[in-house]
């Protein structure tokens, strides 16, 4: 049941709003590495990137770059 509502959960929130409920707090937001709105895919791909075992401490290696950024390629910046 976690598998599958954890990704739906930043999947439509991030597609939708282009911020999860976090997100609305700090006054940040997800876009493209092309500074556009995110895609279907760049948010499908996010969402489920995020289930990768270790993927919560792959930014300690990658200079603060997440694997849930990196892959499909999105930016988290000021809103």
């Amino acid at each position: 049941l976690f598998l599958v509502t954890f990704p739906f959960y930043f999947f439509f929130l991030e597609y939708r709003f282009g911020k999860t409920i976090g997100k609305f707090f700090t006054r940040t937001k997800v876009i493209s590495n092309d500074v556009t709105e995110l895609s279907f895919g760049q948010c499908l791909v996010r969402s489920f990137c995020r289930i990768i075992p270790f993927e919560y401490i792959s930014g300690l290696f990658t200079s603060g770059i997440f694997w849930h950024d990196s892959i499909p390629k999105t930016l988290v910046v000021e809103d």
